[in-house]
């Protein structure tokens, strides 16, 4: 009997995979931590704020609770979810249009994994979307973005990123943005979002937009979302969000998607 290698059990998409840049780096802090050397540590977004005593106590609560949950997510949790979007963004949501799960990647990998279609992504990028793009077996077009004009989208680098998908033969029938940005710290403003929904509706591309930033801002109104202001397209975008920034719950992230 031939012995087999590790590598021979992995798609070669598994073998093209790194770790996360943001994990790595992360890893590396607290090696150099641990060995007593002083580090400025700038290379993890983790919130270090300390959770509220309420929020803490009733996640205390609910963990004696070890039953099965509805897949989708509590009943009474999407309830929740869907008001309080539904104030922020000025748009119906419904909770049969909420569903919760356990972090943001999981739902991003899901989307990846059942959407049809090539994906177009805004560059510079969040360091997992990419190879969550490659390991859901999609083609990745970049989209520029200008440095020079806090990293805005122009009409022209979108049409030509869809352009040159077109023509390579690929399908590009997904965009993902992320607003405000990691890594640039930048939101798009109402007119960008309102082009690039218009651009991703005319051309039957599902929009999804990462909002796991929306509710930390510097400014008094908050991040312009493809949802805001009734402008949801419930067949053409999807909106994703979580705890895990804005209120530094990160063991207990409840990301959703509408």
């Amino acid at each position: 009997m031939s012995s087999i290698q590790a590598a021979d059990l992995l798609t070669s998409t598994a073998k093209g995979l790194r770790l996360s840049a943001t994990l790595e780096i992360n890893e590396l802090v607290k090696q150099r931590l641990n060995a007593g050397k002083r580090v400025v540590h700038l290379g993890f977004g983790e919130a270090t704020f300390p959770m509220q005593k309420d929020v803490l106590q009733a996640h205390r609560e609910a963990s004696s609770d070890t039953s099965y949950l509805p897949v989708a997510g509590l009943p009474a949790l999407r309830e929740s979810i869907a008001r309080f979007q539904t104030r922020r963004l000025g748009s119906l949501i419904e909770s049969d249009q909420v569903v919760v799960a356990p972090g943001s990647k999981p739902l991003l990998f899901a989307l990846f994994d059942i959407l049809q279609g090539d994906v177009l992504l805004p560059r510079p990028s969040w360091v997992s979307y990419e190879p969550q793009v490659m390991h859901a077996s999609k083609k990745l077009f970049w989209v520029e973005t200008d440095e020079h004009d806090r990293h805005s989208i122009s009409v022209g680098s979108l049409r030509k990123s869809y352009d040159d998908a077109k023509t390579s033969g690929a399908d590009p029938r997904i965009m993902l943005i992320n607003s405000p940005s990691n890594p640039t710290g930048q939101a798009f403003d109402s007119a960008s979002t309102e082009m690039i929904s218009t651009f991703c509706r005319e051309r039957g591309i599902t929009l999804i937009s990462d909002e796991i930033y929306s509710d930390i801002s510097f400014t008094p109104s908050p991040a312009p979302s493809p949802a805001s202001h009734g402008r949801l397209n419930t067949s053409q975008t999807i909106l994703t969000g979580g705890l895990s920034k804005a209120r530094t719950p990160p063991l207990h992230p409840q990301p959703a998607r509408y």
